[in-house]
C-alpha cells in the first residue's frame, strides 16, 4: 500500500505548474519514469484519477486540482516546520513566504523587501517568483502569506490592497522606424513584428486583449521568458518588444535600445498585495505587509512622472 510522502505531492504539484512529466521530472532531477510511479502511487492511495494525458501534455482532473491546493498548503507548512524551529536556534522571530511576479520583484519589491530586513532583524522572508496568476492561487491555497500581483480579475476570498505602480513601455533598436517617436499608441505599432512573451505571462495577455481591441494581428515572430532575453532579441532587431519602464531603463545602459512611451491607459499596471481574508496574519507577516503599503504611500509624492502621463490628465 503506497504511503503519503511530501516528495510525491513535490512531484505532483511540478507536474500540475509545468503540464508536462518530463519537465517536473528535470526539474527535480529525476526519472521521468519516478515521477509516473509517484503518480499512478498516488492515485492508487485516493483511489482516484488525478491526471488527464494528452498529446498536449498532462491536466489534473477535478480530484487533481482539490490535491495540488491542499498539497501546495501542506508542502508550505512542512517547509516552514525546519525553518522556523531553525529560527528559534539562531535567535529570530519568524519566517515570511510571499509569492510575487518577476515585475514586481525587479522593479521595486527587492528593494522594499532589502529595506525591511535592515529594520526588521530576525525575520527571514522566503519569496517565490511566479507569474501574477499563481501568485494569487498561492495565497487563496494558503501555500504563502501574501502575493505580489498585476491584472488579476478573480481573488475571491482574499483581501487586496493597491501597493504600487508602473508604465509599460515599448523597446526598439534606435534604427528601427519607431525609433524617432517619443510616444505611440499600441495599434500603431502592431504593423512591425514583435518579441512576444511566453504565453502564461501577465505582459502577454494585456497585449493580446489590446490587439484583440483592436481588431488587428499581433505578428510575434519569437517569444521569450526573461526580460534580459527580450531586451537581447530586440537589439538583434528580431521585432519590437514591451517592457516595464524601469527594467527597460535598465537595459538600455547594456543593450542598443531606444524606450517610446504607450499612450494606451492600460500601459498603467497597478500591482496589489494580497492575503487571505479568512485567516489573520502572523506578526512577521504583518509587519511586511504593512511595511510595503507604507512604503508605496510614501513613495508616491516623489515619483517622477513623464511628460506623455502628465499630459493624460
Amino acid at each position: 500500500m503506497p504511503k503519503l510522502d511530501p516528495l510525491s505531492l513535490k512531484l505532483f504539484v511540478s507536474v500540475i505548474e509545468s503540464s508536462s512529466i518530463t519537465a517536473a521530472a528535470s526539474m527535480h532531477h529525476i526519472a521521468a519514469t519516478a515521477v509516473s510511479k509517484r503518480i499512478s502511487d498516488l492515485e492508487h492511495l485516493f483511489g482516484t484519477t488525478l491526471l488527464q494525458r494528452t498529446n498536449r501534455g498532462v491536466h489534473p482532473t477535478d480530484a487533481g486540482k482539490a490535491l495540488v491546493s491542499l498539497a501546495r498548503r501542506a508542502l508550505n507548512e512542512f517547509d516552514s516546520i525546519q525553518i522556523a524551529m531553525q529560527d528559534y536556534c539562531d535567535g529570530g522571530v519568524g519566517l515570511v513566504t510571499l509569492c510575487a511576479s518577476t515585475s514586481a520583484m525587479s522593479q521595486f519589491l527587492s528593494r522594499d523587501i532589502a529595506d525591511f530586513l535592515v529594520q526588521s532583524p530576525g525575520i527571514k522572508v522566503s519569496v517565490d517568483e511566479q507569474p501574477s496568476e499563481l501568485a494569487v492561487r498561492m495565497v487563496a491555497d494558503n501555500a504563502v502569506q501574501i502575493g505580489v500581483y498585476a491584472n488579476v480579475a478573480e481573488t475571491h476570498g482574499l483581501n487586496t490592497q493597491l501597493y504600487s505602480e508602473d508604465h509599460l513601455v515599448l523597446v526598439c533598436h534606435p534604427s528601427h522606424p519607431l525609433a524617432m517617436r517619443d510616444r505611440v499608441s499600441f495599434q500603431d505599432t502592431l504593423v512591425y513584428d514583435y518579441v512576444g512573451w511566453y504565453s502564461g505571462s501577465a505582459i502577454n495577455k494585456q497585449l493580446d486583449t489590446a490587439a484583440r481591441m483592436s481588431h488587428c494581428n499581433w505578428q510575434v515572430r519569437a517569444r521569450v521568458n526573461s526580460f534580459d532575453a527580450l531586451a537581447q532579441m530586440v537589439a538583434a532587431q528580431i521585432g519590437i518588444g514591451i517592457l516595464p519602464e524601469d527594467v527597460a531603463r535598465q537595459r538600455v545602459l547594456a543593450y542598443p535600445l531606444k524606450i517610446c512611451y504607450l499612450s494606451d491607459a492600460w500601459a498603467i499596471r497597478q500591482f496589489h498585495l494580497a492575503i487571505r481574508a479568512d485567516q489573520a496574519l502572523p506578526d512577521p507577516a504583518l509587519r511586511l505587509h504593512n511595511y510595503l503599503l507604507r512604503a508605496h504611500n510614501n513613495s508616491k509624492p516623489n515619483d517622477p512622472v513623464p511628460d506623455m502621463l502628465m499630459s493624460m490628465h
